[in-house]
């Protein structure tokens, strides 16, 4: 007969295969979530959660859950409780007994173009991946007694309009739809955007020439191209690297003849920060190094951080990741916003502000400093500098209205912008350069 020994060890090892087979289990349940299509490449909702941004939702009850909107929802004004938001939409995914999503927009006064399109870009695919699992989820929404620019965005470039429902066509209103897409598509994607930045201006009598045509497009292709060749990131052990970015836009139209357009372009993948971190290039070396040694005491206190840092050196022209391969880097996206801004404002007195949010930084550009035209000692012979701070000098501590540290952290770039176009302002403003 065989001991209780013999017994105990094949109870063992059994009890060791059950368990191995139960983590073979639960490791093709966490994979289930990834949605590789032909290409190998994983689901945005996937990325966010494999990326942390994801956030426990509390307001759930019998296959329902209540997503309320924040009075300001908001990346510019209002960016840590808009993307807490967002990251508890992401975490209704992975919960397949809600059959209801209801959005409430009642305590809603403010809504900015990149909240809203992040979160319609992350419900429209929990909505198709429902679909696709034979679990279809129903949403439903709250929008009586919110602002009329709100239901306007809502209606035209928004939830609604993404989720398909049928409206009339606002005559106030011009959109781009919703773009999207990799590397290949960047070209493409600047053309139709600096097509709809001419049908905006055109709503106030004017049209850009042919030389400033090219630039705007220049400027956009070169974002767009810098979002492909920075932001792309390798997610666990898929061949092909993870990369996506959006874009999107809505000009509210005014009656007494001036308008207000929105734009958001903005990627899934590294941060502007973990970018640069990836550079070779000596030039970009030594620049980021002298720069945070300057800031290191501030570093310790906690008064700014190393990647707010980064992120700032990353706008000033002539810093890129890839500037030992091409020297044209490093110049578009602020260069742009002095170009919008140029023609920019309104006589009530607002003027184009644009935020970029990566990581856990944000910059604010407004009207407060301007990118400067001396020369600059840290960046060398011919490229301008934004330092937000009255000296416009990068070894000094930013202004921190306009350098922004967040609480939360956003897996990629969101750039925003807003600018004001007035046809009797544009009309001043031609004068005066006459």
């Amino acid at each position: 007969m065989k001991g209780r020994a013999y017994y105990r060890h094949k109870r063992l090892l059994l009890y060791k295969r059950k368990t191995r087979k139960i983590y073979k289990k639960r490791a093709k349940r966490k994979l289930r979530g990834l949605r590789i299509n032909k290409k190998n490449l994983i689901s945005d909702i996937c990325f966010l959660q494999e990326s942390k941004f994801i956030k426990k939702h509390r307001g759930l009850s019998s296959g329902a859950a209540t997503i309320y909107i924040p009075k300001v929802f908001s990346i510019t004004n209002n960016p840590d409780e808009t993307l807490d938001i967002l990251q508890k939409i992401v975490f209704l995914n992975k919960k397949p007994s809600i059959r209801e999503i209801n959005i409430k927009y009642v305590k809603c006064k403010e809504i900015g173009i990149a909240a809203s399109t992040i979160m319609d870009t992350i419900i429209l695919e929990l909505e198709s991946a429902r679909k696709k699992s034979r679990n279809p989820i129903n949403f439903k929404g709250s929008f009586k007694e919110v602002d009329e620019k709100i239901n306007a965005l809502l209606e035209a470039s928004g939830i609604l309009k993404h989720l398909g429902f049928n409206l009339p066509p606002r005559e106030n209103i011009v959109t781009l739809d919703l773009l999207k897409g990799s590397h290949a598509d960047s070209g493409r994607a600047a053309t139709k955007i600096t097509d709809y930045f001419v049908e905006c201006l055109e709503q106030n009598n004017f049209t850009l020439e042919r030389e400033g045509y090219s630039l705007v497009s220049g400027f956009l292709g070169e974002i767009l191209d810098n979002c492909s060749k920075h932001a792309s990131i390798q997610i666990r052990n898929l061949p092909q690297s993870y990369l996506k970015w959006y874009a999107l836009g809505h000009y509210y139209h005014h009656n007494e003849g001036h308008g207000e357009c929105h734009l958001v372009i903005f990627n899934y993948g590294k941060t502007i920060y973990q970018g640069l971190q990836d550079t070779t290039d000596e030039y970009v070396n030594q620049v980021l190094a002298r720069i945070t040694n300057a800031h290191s005491d501030n570093i310790k206190k906690g008064v700014i951080t190393k990647e707010a840092i980064w992120t700032l050196v990353a706008l000033q022209e002539g810093i890129s990741r890839l500037k030992h391969k091409d020297r044209t880097h490093g110049t578009g996206t602020i260069t742009l916003l002095e170009a919008f801004r140029s023609i920019s404002g309104n006589r009530i007195g607002d003027q184009a502000i644009m935020s970029i949010t990566s990581g856990s930084s944000q910059i604010i550009l407004n009207n407060k400093y301007v990118l400067g035209n001396e020369y600059n000692e840290i960046l060398g012979k011919g490229f301008r500098s934004i330092a937000f701070n009255d000296r416009n000098d990068l070894l000094t501590m930013p202004d921190k209205e306009n350098i922004r540290l967040l609480k939360n952290f956003f897996p990629g770039t969101i750039i925003e912008m807003k600018f004001p176009l007035d046809e009797k302002y544009i009309t001043e403003i031609k004068k005066d350069k006459n």
